[in-house]
């Protein structure tokens, strides 16, 4: 360790007193101010570590010069190599994608490797975040040497499908337009050239294909931007569709809107309508034909509640929702539409599932990495239930879960009378207890003390979200205190108050 001190004495004084000062702050001797000078003294204590070569001899040698060091010890909260490099231990054995402090503190891992001692407790130095932080940091750099936030457009990884849900591709996106998810496609349409040497065998528009329908939500720019690049690899002469139809007809040969997300807003009309007219709204996706079709939308007009059209010509404003959206209307075979699923959920489940697995707020680079180990994972076990026929879960084909769905719908249907009467005896045995209980005693229920005010609306902070109105003597609505008014009434006049704040102001 080398250690810096100012001489007190000028240049010409060698043998003066040293004390340790300031780089570059000038001090007086003699009435003349005098600019010091650095000098160094090195630490003359010194060691040589002898290893023996054999790798085997866990032994080595140290030989100290018998001299004492000329500096005080670091300081506890110095972080030393030793345990800079146990603590990088215990953050790859916790897992350097997406550690923290807090996850890399509370593993159970870094307990076995600390001795059953907290980090703290291990080193003092170690009970500094920041110190922590910094070797996470470390470790993560070390993984990813380009850095954490590296731009990909698309990353895919092909797996063989068994009879489990499967991701095969995954796109990480910064933005959200027609043109932008066209490139998109594109790009996953390369990738899936390069890897198997065909395109993405959609069986509507390509020989051979074998894929029949593409779920989705309602976002008219992915829907609109797989059609232009779906049209880039049709064979027309197989296809009969031209290479040059609009990407708003192409969606009704392929696409399947998910009908979950396509019931959400009506779920919000239930307190706008009879409880019939809401299941009419709610039902919109079973229309049969085109005769129904125009009847439902003379029935949302005569509504007369314009949440509700708006919300339908959203749907007549773009030819391609209702196609898919709608059996009826869709070009799709009534064997393919009722054989493919009419939602997402199969989707949403493996995003989260993969959230579940690899967390979230993850960078880039940490959350690329960490999605690549969960999908190699499930093509390990597709891999090893094609060779050994052993599933995880025998009872979860389609046809299983299409057999459970249903008893649960019947289930329900069958319930749902009895609860009806139930709860109507309910009410009935409630409402003759309360006649009794009145006709026993007159005034029950009733209470010649004054209501209690209302209590104030507040925040978990005890921001008050609103103040009641109370009534003045004047019949006037005021929050001012009734208190108040009764003694300055001479002083304040309620016309004036109201005046006021209506921005009306009399001459009085």
């Amino acid at each position: 360790m080398r250690h810096y001190y100012f001489w007190r004495g000028a240049a010409s004084e060698p043998d003066a007193t040293h004390v340790p000062y300031l780089n570059g702050h000038p001090h007086v001797k003699d009435g003349v101010v005098v600019k010091s000078r650095i000098k160094q003294f090195k630490c003359p204590a010194r060691r040589a570590i002898y290893v023996p070569p054999d790798p085997s001899i866990r032994k080595v040698l140290l030989v100290t010069n018998n001299t004492g060091h000329n500096h005080p010890m670091p300081i506890l909260s110095k972080v030393s190599v030793g345990v800079k490099e146990t603590y990088k231990n215990c953050v790859k054995a916790a897992g350097v994608v997406g550690a923290t402090v807090a996850k890399v503190n509370n593993a159970s891992s870094t307990k076995v490797l600390l001795g059953g001692k907290t980090p703290s407790a291990f080193a003092p130095g170690l009970h500094s975040k920041r110190a922590k932080r910094d070797i996470i940091a470390a470790a993560k750099r070390e993984q990813f040497p380009h850095g954490l936030d590296a731009t990909v457009t698309v990353y895919a990884k092909v797996v063989e499908r068994g009879l489990i849900a499967a991701t095969v591709a995954r796109a990480y996106i910064n933005r959200a337009s027609t043109d932008f998810f066209e490139k998109v496609f594109d790009e996953l349409q390369r990738v899936k050239l390069m890897v198997t040497g065909k395109p993405i065998p959609l069986k509507q528009f390509v020989p051979g294909g074998n894929l029949l329908v593409m779920n989705a939500d309602m976002d008219g720019a992915q829907i609109l931007g797989v059609c232009r690049s779906v049209m880039k690899h049709n064979v027309p002469e197989y296809s009969s569709i031209p290479n040059d139809t609009p990407p708003e007809q192409v969606a009704a040969e392929f696409i399947k809107i998910c009908w979950r997300h396509a019931k959400e807003p009506v779920h919000d009309f239930r307190s706008l309508v009879s409880p019939d007219d809401h299941a009419r709204l709610l039902n919109f996706v079973y229309i049969e034909s085109a005769e129904k079709l125009t009847e439902f939308s003379a029935f949302v007009d005569s509504l007369g509640i314009k949440k509700i059209h708006d919300w339908w010509a959203h749907k007549e404003m773009h030819p391609w929702i209702i196609p898919c959206l709608v059996k009826s209307q869709s070009r799709l075979t009534a064997e393919v539409w009722d054989t493919t699923p009419s939602t997402t959920n199969t989707n949403e489940a493996q995003h989260a599932g993969t959230n579940s697995l690899t967390g979230t707020g993850l960078s880039f680079a940490e959350g690329l990495t960490a999605a690549y180990d969960v999908d190699r994972n499930v093509a390990d076990e597709i891999e090893l239930s094609l060779k050994t026929g052993i599933l995880a879960n025998p009872h979860n084909e389609s046809s299983h879960r299409a057999a459970r769905s249903t008893t649960r719908h019947t289930t329900t249907s069958k319930k749902a009378p009895e609860q009806v009467e139930k709860r109507r005896e309910s009410n009935a045995l409630s409402k003759d207890l309360k006649e009794q209980l009145q006709a026993i005693n007159p005034t029950s229920g009733r209470s010649g003390k004054q209501a209690a005010p209302p209590l104030l609306s507040a925040s978990s902070s005890g921001r008050v979200k609103s103040v009641p109105v109370r009534a003045g003597n004047d019949g006037f609505f005021s929050r001012r205190s009734p208190f108040l008014i009764n003694i300055f009434r001479p002083f304040w006049n309620p016309a004036d108050a109201f005046a006021q704040r209506s921005g009306r102001y009399s001459s009085r």
